[in-house]
Order: C-alpha cells, then structure tokens, then sequence
C-alpha cells in the first residue's frame, strides 16, 4: 500500500460518519500515521502499522459512500 493511498483513506474516514464509531486508539493511531506521512511522504511503515491500517481501512471503509 502506497503512502498516498493510505493518506486518501484515512481522510475519507476521517470526513465520514464511520468516524463516530472509531476506537480511542484507532483515531490516535490514524492520526499520528497521517502525521507521520504528511510530514515525510518516504516514509516506510512498518508490519504493525501497515496490518493495523489495513484492520481499521477493512472494518471502517465499508461505511464510507
């Protein structure tokens, strides 16, 4: 998954409804990624972010129009 898209996901989650229903820790988690890769678009995520994104982008993006 490229850093791109994931920024593109997270804030079409972060603009929907979908965003009422997150956890604490996935709405701090989405936050700090889109920090991290606004701020360094090469950044590399590593296995646990990558699979916890794709955990949250799988759940919540369903509910996304």
């Amino acid at each position: 998954m490229q850093n791109l898209e994931i920024l593109k996901n997270i804030s079409k989650l972060q603009q929907s409804s979908a965003k009422n229903y997150f956890e604490s820790k996935e709405r701090f988690f989405l936050m700090n990624i889109s920090e991290k890769i606004a701020h360094n678009s090469k950044t590399v995520l590593d296995d646990g972010e990558i699979l916890f994104l794709e955990k949250i982008f799988k759940k919540y993006l369903k509910f996304v129009g």
